[in-house]
């Protein structure tokens, strides 16, 4: 690329391109602080974390998990009864969907007309520079206040949540201001369309429940290769921040995020925004695997990747045959609800 090239490249994404020195600047200023400062100070300078569980804290409380059920034989047959009603719904579902499509139907119905998307790969790099920004200034300006005011008492969990929900919450923001304001289209166009939502909802159910025992055996399998090769990865953070006591207090605020408001804004960018202008030009397949992908990494733990990536691809399926968001949001904010319970139940057993 000549220098005049790039000159233009950068006048025509100056946001963009200020975006990426800011977030560049911010962690070097990170990781020049751990150099400079002593130990006793550098802890101030940086984020707070959460107090993560160590593997030995983990393991325990496994132990405990499984003696616990043994010592409850009523609750381990109802938990039993409720998995294989599930799993067998899903296996009735899977079978009587696959004779729909094999039959020349479709089993979602659509009819919702949208227009194709006009932005494309140009406004993807930038919503995801803008993701990536507004996470580097949250992290700074949390460093500068615990450097200045005392926040020690502050629990970790709630400002890591915090953060969260305000990033996602602005990348939502942004998605809605660039397909409305920018290019001028509907918001219809996106895939948030309410329309005949309660048919939508029940679409969104009953499919979730339909991949429950494929979506079940990739977990088994993730898991049983996991053990094959030693490998012991830590929980995600969200599933740290249930399981410790410190958290009743604000277990009610990271319910509804995690498996509410969390779910609809990641529907907005990922499907809604980021397969749609895929699809424009990788077609729908590779759109697909490419946004699905991104979805699983952008959850960044190694163990749950494809267990995500296929949950991923199974709301860009809902998204494209129904054409509204609802389906896909109902089943993303099932399966975070069943995933929240299922903790919960871990937690309260191995106590």
């Amino acid at each position: 690329m000549s220098l005049d090239r790039f000159r233009v490249l950068i006048r025509e994404n100056n946001s963009t391109a200020w975006m990426l020195i800011t977030i560049l600047l911010i962690h070097s200023t990170f990781m020049l602080s751990d150099v400079l400062l002593g130990e006793a100070h550098k802890a101030n300078f940086h984020p707070k974390k959460i107090d993560s569980f160590s593997k030995t804290q983990i393991k325990d409380k496994e132990l405990r998990f499984v003696e616990n059920v043994q010592k409850r034989p009523r609750l381990l047959k109802i938990v039993v009864f409720v998995a294989l009603f599930l799993l067998i719904g899903g296996l009735f579902l899977d079978v009587y969907f696959a004779s729909k499509v094999l039959g020349g139907e479709s089993w979602i119905s659509n009819h919702f007309l949208s227009g194709p998307a006009r932005w494309g790969i140009r406004e993807l790099i930038q919503l995801f520079t803008f993701l990536f920004f507004i996470e580097a200034v949250l992290l700074f300006v949390e460093a500068l206040a615990n450097s200045f005011l005392d926040l020690k008492t502050m629990p970790g969990d709630l400002v890591l949540m915090g953060n969260s929900l305000f990033r996602d919450a602005a990348v939502a923001v942004a998605v809605l201001w660039t397909v409305q304001k920018k290019f001028g289209q509907k918001l219809s166009d996106l895939g948030l369309n309410f329309h005949q939502w309660i048919k939508s909802v029940w679409t969104g159910l009953t499919g979730y429940v339909a991949i429950l025992p494929p979506l079940c055996l990739i977990l088994f399998m993730t898991a049983l290769a996991a053990k094959v090769f030693a490998f012991e990865p830590e929980p995600q953070a969200v599933v740290q921040i249930y399981l410790k006591d410190s958290s009743q207090r604000y277990l009610l605020f990271f319910t509804i995020f995690v498996a509410v408001m969390g779910p609809m804004f990641e529907e907005i960018f990922f499907r809604g925004f980021l397969y749609k202008g895929l699809r424009e030009k990788l077609g729908v397949r590779n759109a697909a695997f490419f946004s699905a992908a991104l979805f699983s990494a952008m959850h960044m733990n190694l163990i749950a990747f494809f267990p995500i990536f296929f949950l991923g691809l199974f709301l860009v399926y809902l998204y494209e045959k129904s054409g509204t968001l609802v389906p896909s949001m109902t089943a993303h904010i099932t399966h975070n609800l069943l995933m929240v319970c299922f903790t919960l139940w871990f937690k309260s057993v191995s106590a």
